[in-house]
């Protein structure tokens, strides 16, 4: 995804333990140096690359929905597609990395990252975004990116906003 002042983020999720993460990056960012971009299919001939092992995940029984809405409870998306809470939640990981509810939770923040690109204003974004208030928006954009959404959408790079006092 695009971001502002050149900077680029690209998200890959994957199963913790499964892949050599560390060397993914590394050789996502020699690349990236090299010819200034990541091609869709690059990034995931790299993930394919550093997968620990040769063995293969069973298929899994049942179908886990990645295009649920995600202010949906997972207890009704688990109903949805016939399964438990726990059942659900146990392949959702298996099949996508992480807990349906830390997937969703990226889902509204990149949703408002794209928002705060657009100019939208932050309490806004919070509301567009599934977020109670601002600050609920603000304390999950930090702890996730690194920045305040309002340091975010100025197109202010981090070593700008960390800058000490005299």
């Amino acid at each position: 995804m695009p971001e502002p002042c050149g900077v680029a983020c690209l998200n890959v999720y994957v199963p913790t333990g499964e892949y050599d993460v560390e060397a993914m990056m590394r050789d996502a960012q020699r690349r990236w140096s090299k010819a200034g971009q990541i091609r869709c299919m690059e990034l995931a001939t790299i993930v394919r690359e550093y997968r620990r092992g040769t063995e293969r995940r069973p298929p899994a029984i049942s179908p886990v929905p990645v295009d649920v809405t995600y202010h949906e409870p997972v207890s009704q998306a688990a109903a949805r597609v016939g399964m438990s809470r726990e059942g659900f939640s146990r392949m959702f990981a298996r099949n996508h990395g992480m807990p349906p509810h830390a997937f969703w939770l990226m889902a509204r923040l990149n949703r408002a990252r794209e928002l705060l690109r657009a100019g939208e204003d932050i309490a806004g974004v919070a509301a567009a975004a599934g977020f109670t208030d601002q600050s609920h928006l603000g304390r999950w954009f930090r702890r996730a990116f690194g920045v305040t959404p309002g340091r975010y959408r100025s197109g202010l790079p981090r070593s700008q906003t960390c800058q000490t006092r005299r």
